[in-house]
């Protein structure tokens, strides 16, 4: 079988850089496009620019639905709610290390750990809170 590539973005600016890079993926502001997508990876982004629920509602026959990037380190019930169906993120593993970094412009990247959290493998907030017996 053969994948298609499309690519949605918020600013016609963008569109035309992204196809001076990558002229051989369908690059569009159409939201329409994700219409016959069956899997759909989306940038965290989505939840800082509110588009999040406009995207999965453009994405009727996603089978799966998955938000990943360094703003995605949340609780993930409510996006499960609305369809998301992956999330993944960071983790900080060295906050002092991490704080150094950013500080100095260094890389971060070991001072953290990507994680990933399926909705059908998620027990819930209140069944993690739950008192154990």
């Amino acid at each position: 079988t053969q994948a298609e590539l499309t690519v949605v973005e918020l600013s016609d600016d963008m569109v035309r850089r992204q196809q001076a890079r990558f002229p051989g993926v369908r690059i569009t502001t159409d939201r329409a496009a994700l219409a016959h997508c069956n899997v759909v990876v989306g940038t965290s982004t989505m939840l800082l620019n509110d588009t999040l629920d406009a995207m999965l509602a453009a994405a009727p026959r996603a089978r799966r639905f998955a938000v990943i990037g360094p703003s995605a380190g949340l609780w993930p019930d409510a996006l499960f709610a609305r369809g998301v169906t992956l999330l993944g993120g960071t983790r900080v593993v060295d906050g002092d290390g991490f704080r150094k970094a950013m500080a100095s412009g260094d890389s971060w990247s070991g001072t953290a750990r990507k994680f990933a959290l399926s909705a059908v493998d998620w027990p819930g907030w209140k069944s993690l809170l739950a008192p154990r017996a």
